[in-house]
Order: C-alpha cells, then sequence, then structure tokens
C-alpha cells in the first residue's frame, strides 16, 4: 500500500482508532481486488470439482441414457480418454 495514501487516511481521523482509518479508507478501495479474488477462488474450485461430480453422476443414472444421451456420455469418454490414446 502506498505510505502517502496511509498517512492521509490516518491523519484525515486525527485520533480517532486506526482501525477507523482502515475500515473507511483502505477497505472500501480494497474491495474490488477481494471480491475478484473471492469469485476468481470459487470458480477455481467448481472448476476443478466439476469433472468429479459427472464421473460421480454416471454412477447415479437411475434409467438408460436414451440416444442423445448416450452420444454425449460417448463424447465426454473420448474427451477424456482420447488424449491419452494418442
Amino acid at each position: 500500500m502506498i505510505s502517502g495514501f496511509h498517512a492521509a487516511a490516518y491523519s484525515m481521523v486525527l485520533l480517532r482508532p486506526k482501525m477507523q482509518a482502515v475500515f473507511h479508507h483502505v477497505l472500501p478501495l480494497a474491495l474490488p481486488g477481494i471480491l475478484t479474488g473471492t469469485i476468481i477462488g470459487m470458480a477455481r474450485a467448481l472448476g476443478e470439482t466439476a469433472p468429479l461430480l459427472m464421473i460421480g453422476m454416471k454412477a447415479f443414472v437411475a434409467t438408460p441414457p436414451d440416444a442423445q444421451e448416450r452420444l454425449a456420455l460417448y463424447q465426454q469418454l473420448l474427451a477424456e480418454v482420447g488424449a491419452e490414446g494418442e
């Protein structure tokens, strides 16, 4: 953080606690970066667990797949094994 900005924010609140300067000046400016990091982290976690959910979903299918579902499952199987088989 820029030391001049921190000093200016701290001097604006004069004799008030330092945490008030953080909550009123520093945190509002840092909030977009915090939210961006949170969203990217959640997207990464969901992206890494999606294949596991798809594989787990295959184990719990109650009815046999119809023609379109078989095609989708076959394409997924080719995508997973195709790179290793070549």
